[in-house]
């Protein structure tokens, strides 16, 4: 079977060219690149293609706010153009966005995040486009202890307590993620069930392991225990892992913040097992409230 293909347009071609390399002389980026790497104007023609597929790829994320605002279907990566000295010509890598190169390094300062990955794509100015007024007086507060805690001023932490799905979490997240940013210090982000019974069984079977998390929730710069007053209750977890940790941070003044579905006063009760620990309990919980900000959040839940 014979096939009458078209004749290629040769001056179509000679046009779409011309205005490649246009583009590429116009765009400062790669003009560097070449100019750095000695690229030859042969090579150049040759891998024009390459520089096409970078300059269209920039375009979609040209205005882009953010990763939360992400046009891509999948993963949050740029394509990039690579020098193959040896044998003079170029090719294209990927590398992570400008956002998603932050993420990353936000993302390093945690050594545990028990939260919605998806969060690490917000931030606490945000905040205030997903909550309305009822919100707004704890991200005030929680921007103004970040500006403060940027200038080394102690500042106290905070118990926000209220219904499910309010928010809670999401804004102590975006919080803890400003202090990452910033490079203030190393931050935990535990959801108290899930920690503390890890603590817990480490306690019973691995003495060692349980000395390397234990020591590391002791110490680390920030610490935020999530859902405080819903992990499993005992006298033994009490003087093992929740007096003990407290106790040392809020002697040392460590930044100790939680969110939870009860007020203090009600787990001070949860814990309050007979009447010889209710000294200690009381003790506890007492220098807990003369540490920390309160915020109650009801009602409206967080939206999705």
């Amino acid at each position: 079977m014979k096939y009458n293909l078209p004749e290629i347009d040769q001056n179509k071609i000679y046009v779409l060219r011309k205005e490649a390399k246009k583009r590429i002389e116009n765009d400062e980026e790669i003009k560097t690149f070449i100019a750095l790497n000695h690229i030859k104007e042969e090579t150049v023609d040759k891998c024009l293609s390459k520089f096409i597929k970078v300059l269209d790829d920039r375009e979609i994320c040209a205005s882009c706010q953010g990763i939360a605002h992400c046009k891509r279907n999948k993963g949050h990566y740029q394509l990039d153009l690579q020098y193959d000295e040896t044998y003079e010509t170029i090719e294209n890598t990927v590398k992570p966005c400008k956002f998603e190169e932050v993420r990353l390094r936000v993302k390093k300062n945690f050594i545990q995040s028990d939260f919605d990955e998806s969060f690490f794509d917000y931030s606490l100015k945000e905040c205030l486009r997903y909550f309305t007024k009822e919100r707004t007086n704890l991200i005030v507060s929680l921007n103004n202890t970040f500006k403060n805690l940027k200038e080394k001023m102690n500042e106290p932490s905070y118990f926000v307590y209220g219904d499910p799905e309010v928010g809670k979490t999401f804004i102590l997240v975006q919080f803890a993620q400003g202090l990452a940013t910033s490079n203030l210090g190393k931050i935990a982000f535990i959801n108290s069930m899930s920690y503390f019974d890890k603590l817990n069984n480490a306690l019973y079977n691995e003495k060692e392991y349980f000395t390397t998390l234990f020591e590391q929730l002791k110490n680390v710069d920030f610490l935020f225990i999530d859902d405080f007053g819903n992990e499993y209750k005992s006298p033994y977890i009490f003087d093992n892992i929740i007096f003990p940790l407290l106790s040392y941070r809020l002697q040392r003044k460590l930044h100790t913040s939680f969110t939870s579905q009860y007020s203090l006063e009600e787990i001070r009760e949860m814990y309050t097992f007979s009447k010889p620990m209710q000294l200690k309990v009381n003790k506890l919980f007492s220098s807990l409230e003369g540490s920390l900000k309160v915020f109650e959040l009801r009602g409206m839940r967080f939206p999705r």
